[in-house]
């Protein structure tokens, strides 16, 4: 079985594969600054390509494509007569667009991939009516792409809902056409989504929520820490505030002190940082102050 594993790529295309058959393509680092993964334009640079031989009419079927990290192409993941393939446990994230999925692609099982693509249009998904393919696995033991207790479906950086039993999945599937819907989509328990200043609405309702009459949670840095503050043992705060460009968060006063252990996490933000000013916390201020428990940045 014809294998790429433990590489790192950097060109104009990332990985094609042309009429391949049961391959498996393994933990590599695709990164370039054109496309992704491409189905349409034959000169577009890719990351991971699957397509057919217009010679022979063969498609790209069977492969394994699993923990790869694709970044910094126009395009994240492309499919033209790619069927039966399996495709799960990548991150795809700084791309222009998340996905395209030309005419019969088929039959593909997509699941426990991030999907993380930068500008305003997060996730841009150009995914032919005739494409129908498979979203999601049943639920099963985690660690999922993100962390989670639970694989499933995918992480959508551009799709929040409500995790009202916090199972780990948004309540309601994301549907992308009426023939490709994640069932099981991956939620984030604590994203910082605003990058203004306010307090948690509630600190005891255990979610981080400026606002409880608006649909959603909108979270702030001062609430994501007072959230995990009343939290024992290890959690992670996450950021994903809308926008193009690098977000900055200017808090007017000191941040809570941290209590516990926590992990700031900017890896599902569309550029990959997040700029914490503290400039107006006032003069000999310390912005923000651990007491207890390890700090980590990611």
């Amino acid at each position: 079985r014809p294998a790429s594993e433990n590489s790192q790529i950097t060109y104009c295309h990332g990985m094609e594969v042309l009429q391949g058959v049961a391959n498996l393509i393994r933990k590599n680092k695709i990164t370039n600054l054109g496309t992704g993964v491409c189905y349409y334009e034959y000169a577009t640079p890719s990351g991971i390509y699957l397509k057919r031989s217009y010679s022979t009419h063969v498609d790209s079927s069977d492969n394994t494509i699993s923990d790869n990290t694709i970044q910094n192409f126009l395009i994240g993941l492309r499919l033209d007569f790619a069927k039966n393939n399996e495709i799960h446990s990548n991150t795809f994230q700084y791309n222009g667009k998340s996905l395209v999925l030309a005419d019969l692609v088929t039959g593909n099982k997509i699941y426990n991939n991030l999907f993380a693509s930068k500008g305003q249009d997060v996730n841009t998904f150009l995914i032919s009516l005739l494409a129908s393919n498979i979203w999601n696995q049943d639920r099963t033991a985690g660690p999922n792409i993100i962390g989670g207790a639970s694989v499933g479906g995918n992480y959508w950086s551009k799709y929040t809902g409500v995790d009202a039993d916090r199972d780990g999945f948004w309540d309601a599937p994301f549907k992308i056409n009426d023939k490709n819907i994640d069932n099981l989509p991956l939620a984030v328990d604590i994203m910082v989504n605003a990058n203004s200043d306010e307090e948690d609405a509630d600190p005891n309702d255990g979610r981080c929520d400026i606002n409880l009459s608006t649909t959603g949670d909108q979270c702030t840095l001062r609430a994501a820490i007072q959230e995990t503050n009343k939290r024992p043992g290890g959690q992670t705060i996450f950021f994903n505030i809308p926008g193009s460009g690098t977000p900055v968060i200017s808090p007017a006063k000191p941040l809570p002190d941290i209590i516990e252990e926590v992990m700031f996490d900017a890896s599902l933000q569309p550029v990959g940082k997040v700029i914490i000013d503290g400039t107006n916390t006032g003069t000999n201020s310390n912005g923000l102050t651990i007491v207890n428990g390890d700090v980590s940045l990611k």
